[in-house]
């Protein structure tokens, strides 16, 4: 069974305590597969176990749910009797370990609950239910068991389960855009998803395209709408229609969703689980859960009721997404199925919205809001060419040659790079006033995809006579090209000429550029702020562009830091959100390397190679920003394998090819990452021409601590550690303060080795356990000893510290202080993230 590891280790824990369970889980939420799979586990422990199932229709009928279970013998035909089936349950409760399991316990008729109380009272065996998610406060009035069960809710899966489930349902990998779609639309239910995937399939939705599946078409099918009524079959009709009105007005404040449908509507809708929350910006807004009912209202929709339904939607505009954003936390949201489904809706909201000004007033503004709209979207092909068709593309105004930026950039993206840039110089030959714009473009494209080695400041002339928001666009290349190149005090003044207010639909590179040249200065903390309010940004404006690119930004931050877990929700939150920008490979990239090393480093081979994957399928394998190369994951995936040369191999040539595109500050770290490795004097007499030309304490730092190790100077390692800890790398600092100090004892200085092991001490002390890592290119383990790992197994498997205790014939006591101690190092709350954790970063049994 995938997902939901936790809940059935906590569900089986508590049977064999005796504790009665009830399981709430919508339809299609794998919440009779883990019944089931309760019913096996347990059958493994011993127990006997009988299964029963309600069933609609049949809530009137007498023992209805028990007859097929307690025939008559004598009598297939005759009523089973009440006493009989009693005594028979007492009979099976009774001959040894013995739990009733009951699906759709909500569906089952009165008198077999009767039974099935009647026996546990005269035996004592626990009771294990499902329900369809309700509202728990109403159900112990209903059913009495509920009153003293352990209330267990089924998870959505998250988007690593999913992909693994699907691809063990279709045989297959799936291509991560069209997951993440199956992803949001089915709200993260199992069902649902297989569903869509088998229907796609069985009608030529989904197709194999080479050694993946990729949607063709649109997902939605009518074969769909029997599993959506699934969901909305007991809703009244009133419900029905406030469902329906969501889904065509999209997402909004709570405040206007209770004046839209009611405040008694949204209640009753909360009741059934069909309303879920996102909270984004620091405002709360609802969704349809699952938002499969959206395709379905949607598609079923009459053009009548949905004139009528936009019109309300319009009277709503300008209460919506009113509040601030919310930058109280460095800790990124998890990218549930419910925020993904927000992004992709914003999308189609965008389109829409740009379509409908298009047909209004086709100009060259509004084409290229529509353009840029589309390419969000994945580029719907067909529309663009359409467009393109309509305009004058040789208009040499700022909507022109913004046109024609755009067109480049598509063809670019399409393979066709040598034509994007000829576009472009033939728009600089034409241009007079907007000259820079294209010319800016045109680096921007060398950046991106085959590299930029010129003088941005000769190439690119000053933007002046331009309006505030192009100067932001023109100046914020210049910064992009200078950093790239690890000029930073150049970059720095570039950036300086550009007013924030100014920076418009480009307001996410100014900030992550911003964020860049304060990292590479060596200010981590203030990057990393930066960084988190950049996305909490982006997530406030659902702008799936801007989120990968301040996911990016964030990892880099937090894979220089150690801090493993984090930078794995932030690569699920760039992955999760769907189709990348047409335009704008190079942020993904990035985020799936990241990815790829952060997974290995956690143990998680497996993960480790499908970003590694992801990453190659993309149009570029080099970027010019740190982090944005393919050979970092593959070296580390060579050592893995043992094959140190050729892990060598991987990161010099790495390095090689973006040098020689110009990414000089990438190519440096790339080498000092190989330097860190293999400490060798003659190799970095080799690279220090290139160390030397690369600005910034980042660099600089890190290159002390390297020279620390080639030369085995203690000296120079111990006042590298507090360099290093300034720039955000706290695990290379006390790796640094390690060194120094067995090279002390080394020279028989003991008194310096003090010194350095108290440092070091010290240093740890002030960390956040599991934020760091001072032994990199290992997996987890490194965070809990063998006992501890064994602990952490235990604990996670659902078993309580008194059976802990006495497993290892410790005290309770003893297993609580161990626990504690397990919990802050890995930053687990509880024993569900403990389990999540031990799963997530694949921490092997100990020997």
């Amino acid at each position: 069974m995938i997902g939901n590891q936790a809940t059935l280790s906590d569900a089986v824990a508590y049977v064999q305590l005796g504790v009665d369970v009830a399981l709430y889980g919508r339809p299609g939420s794998g919440r009779t597969t883990l019944l089931r799979a309760i019913a096996d586990k347990l059958r493994a422990n011993g127990f006997q176990t009988r299964l029963v199932a309600g069933t609609a229709g049949l809530q009137a009928i007498p023992l209805a749910g028990l007859a097929d279970r307690f025939p008559e013998p004598t009598n297939a035909s005759r009523v089973l009797n009440l006493a009989s089936a009693t005594q028979r349950m007492v009979d099976e409760g009774t001959a040894g370990k013995y739990v009733v399991l009951v699906d759709d316990a909500e569906l089952l008729d009165d008198t077999s609950w009767g039974v099935i109380r009647a026996a546990q009272y005269r035996v004592g065996f626990p009771i294990v239910t499902g329900h369809l998610r309700t509202r728990e406060l109403f159900q112990g009035a209903k059913n009495r068991h509920l009153a003293r069960a352990y209330q267990l809710e089924v998870q959505s899966l998250r988007l690593a389960e999913m992909e693994a489930l699907l691809e063990k349902r279709i045989g297959g990998r799936i291509e991560s855009v069209t997951l993440s779609r199956i992803f949001g639309k089915s709200g993260g239910l199992p069902g649902l998803a297989c569903g869509m995937v088998d229907i796609g399939v069985q009608e030529g939705r989904l197709a194999e395209n080479g050694d993946e599946w990729v949607a063709r078409q649109e997902l939605w099918s009518p074969a769909l709408a029997r599993l959506v009524e699934r969901h909305i079959a007991p809703l009244h009709r009133e419900d029905r229609e406030a469902l329906e009105t969501i889904s065509l007005v999209g997402p909004q404040s709570l405040d206007a969703l209770v004046e839209l449908i009611g405040a008694d509507s949204v209640e009753r809708l909360e009741e059934r689980s069909l309303l879920t929350y996102e909270s984004t910006g620091g405002q709360t807004r609802p969704g349809v859960m699952p938002p499969l009912i959206t395709e379905y209202y949607r598609h079923l929709m009459l053009p009548g009721r949905a004139a009528r339904l936009s019109k309300r939607k319009s009277d709503l505009v300008g209460r919506m997404f009113d509040a601030p954003v919310d930058v109280a936390t460095l800790s990124a949201a998890q990218p549930d199925a419910m925020f993904v489904r927000a992004v992709q809706d914003q999308v189609r909201a965008r389109v829409d919205d740009a379509r409908a000004e298009w047909r209004r007033a086709p100009a060259l503004e509004s084409a290229v809001t529509y353009l840029s709209a589309l390419g969000d979207a994945g580029g719907d092909e067909s529309a663009i060419d359409a467009v393109l068709r309509t305009v004058d593309t040789d208009d040499v105004s700022e909507a022109g040659i913004r046109l024609t930026v755009w067109r480049a950039s598509w063809l670019a993206s399409r393979g066709d790079l040598a034509g994007a840039k000829d576009l472009l110089r033939r728009a600089e030959a034409r241009a007079v006033v907007y000259k820079s714009l294209a010319q800016a473009a045109r680096v921007r494209l060398c950046l991106v995809y085959d590299g930029y080695t010129g003088d941005v400041r000769a190439d690119v002339v000053e933007p002046v006579g331009m309006d505030p928001a192009t100067q932001a666009t023109v100046y914020g290349v210049r910064a992009a090209a200078l950093l790239v190149q690890g000029r930073v005090a150049a970059a720095e003044e570039e950036l300086a000429s550009v007013d924030p207010a100014s920076a418009g639909s480009d307001w996410v590179e100014y900030e992550l550029l911003r964020g860049l040249i304060r990292l590479a200065k060596g200010e981590h903390s203030e990057a990393t702020i930066l960084g988190y309010r950049a996305l909490e940004r982006a997530r406030a404006n659902l702008s799936g562009s801007a989120i990968r690119a301040a996911a990016y930004f964030a990892s880099l931050c937090q894979l220089l830091h150690g801090n493993y877990r984090e930078v794995t929700t932030l690569v699920e939150t760039a992955v999760a959100v769907g189709a990348p920008n047409a335009n704008a490979p190079a942020s993904l990239l990035g985020v799936l390397c990241m990815g790829s090393i952060v997974a290995g480093r956690r143990g998680n081979t497996g993960l480790a190679e499908v970003r590694l994957r992801q990453a190659e399928q993309l149009p570029i394998a080099d970027g010019s920003l740190p982090g944005m190369t393919t050979s970092w994951p593959r070296s580390q995936l060579r050592m893995v394998e043992g094959q140190m040369a050729m892990a060598r191999q991987e990161l010099r040539e790495g390095a090689d090819r973006l040098w020689s595109r110009g990414a000089r500050w990438n190519a440096a770290l790339e080498h000092l990452i190989e330097l860190e490795l293999w400490p060798e004097p003659k190799r970095l007499e080799e690279l220090a021409p290139r160390l030397d030309q690369v600005e910034g304490e980042l660099v600089a730092a890190l290159r002390a601590y390297v020279e620390g190790l080639v030369f085995s100077d203690p000296t120079r390692l111990e006042e590298s550690a507090p360099r290093l800890v300034r720039t955000g790398r706290p695990g290379f600092a006390i790796t640094a303060y390690e060194r120094a100090r067995a090279h002390f004892e080394n020279a028989a200085d003991t008194e310096s080795a003090r010194r350095v092991q108290r440092a070091s001490e010290r240093l740890v002390a002030q960390l956040e356990p599991g934020s760091f890592d001072a032994l990199r290119f290992r997996s987890a383990d490194i965070l809990l000893t063998p006992r501890e790992i064994q602990l952490a197994r235990l604990a996670a498997s659902g078993r309580s510290n008194q059976q802990i205790a006495s497993e290892l014939v410790l005290s309770v006591r003893t297993v609580e202080s161990h626990i504690h101690r397990i919990m802050k190092k890995v930053s687990a709350n509880n024993r569900r993230d403990l389990a999540r954790f031990l799963a997530d970063a694949n921490v092997p049994e100990p020997e």
